[in-house]
């Protein structure tokens, strides 16, 4: 697998805007157009780490011009178990630096949702060999997060309460709740508010499978086929 360290800038240009009309709804667009307008109208820049180790780790920036790397707003989506990924998120409280020297308070201008579409488009352009784990899971991969301070954005989202949760009745189980989330949901869950058509992190594995089973049908209707033909003719020959 490859091991791939460091930000690099990503273009909010017309490829963007062509992959924004394959992937995304006309609805998941109107829910954050204003913040693309004012990501643009800023001069504000955006950049993507990409550390695809032993524990995968995908992070996307936003800042000024004008800003170092701790004055930035952010998204997090990583592994935290074999099949289980976290990602957390970065912008209440935050001001950033526009072209002109103006400071902008970044809190409730739809730039969460314009974060996680960058994510899926950074998946998708910019990650050549994706875990595993991220892939074959699809729609049915575990997200979540172990903590939740968000006042109600992670529910809004459509997380539920951990299966394992500290505040739930199984955090006493044999399995322990360090392996649980206090919010959780599924990958079809995130594409549904993100209102995707398509993911980039869609695996092509299901479509091989279709066609794995189409192949096997196929064989075994020649092989029933062919039985029935030399049990007829055992058939005639014992009649002579």
């Amino acid at each position: 697998m490859e091991t791939e360290i460091g930000l690099e800038p990503v273009l909010l240009d017309k490829q963007f805007e062509e992959w924004l009309n394959q992937h995304v709804t006309e609805e998941g667009r109107e829910k954050f157009e204003a913040a693309l307008i004012h990501f643009n109208d800023n001069g504000l820049i955006a950049k993507f780490l990409n550390n695809n180790s032993e524990a995968p780790r995908y992070n996307v920036y936003i800042k000024g011009p004008y800003d170092d790397d701790e004055t930035e707003i952010s998204f997090e989506f990583g592994r935290q178990t074999e099949g289980v990924w976290y990602f957390g998120i970065q912008i209440e409280g935050m001001k950033l630096t526009n072209a002109s020297g103006q400071q902008m308070d970044m809190t409730g201008k739809g730039y969460s949702r314009l974060l996680m579409v960058l994510m899926f488009y950074c998946l998708e352009k910019k990650v050549q060999e994706k875990p595993t784990d991220l892939t074959d899971a699809g729609e049915e991969l575990l997200i979540g997060i172990d903590a939740d301070a968000s006042g109600g954005f992670w529910g809004h989202m459509g997380l539920v309460e951990g299966k394992y949760s500290m505040d739930g009745p199984r955090h006493d189980s044999k399995v322990g709740p360090a392996v649980g989330f206090d919010k959780e949901f599924q990958m079809k869950h995130w594409k549904k508010w993100l209102n995707l058509k398509g993911g980039g992190v869609r695996a092509c594995l299901s479509k091989k499978k279709k066609k794995s089973k189409k192949k096997k049908k196929y064989k075994r209707k020649k092989k029933s086929k062919r039985k029935k033909i030399k049990k007829t003719k055992r058939v005639k020959s014992f009649k002579k």
